[in-house]
């Protein structure tokens, strides 16, 4: 609803195109963000399976230990 107030307003004070490019933009910052999270995921999760896999082995040293 925001940008559909926006939106009026711009069509009304700037030009009767306001409203596709303020969408336009809002796409496009979606957009950039969704690429931004489709190429550090893989990393985090990479991070996240080399950290739990450290943590295992450090739990296995631990249980040899106490037997």
């Amino acid at each position: 609803m925001i940008m559909a107030r926006l939106g009026g307003y711009l069509f009304d004070a700037w030009m009767h195109g306001a409203p596709f490019v303020l969408i336009g933009i809002a796409h496009s910052i979606v957009a950039l963000m969704s690429i931004y999270v489709r190429i550090v995921t893989p990393r985090l999760e990479r991070e996240d399976l080399a950290r739990l896999k450290t943590s295992e082995g450090k739990t296995k040293e631990k249980n040899d230990r106490v037997s």
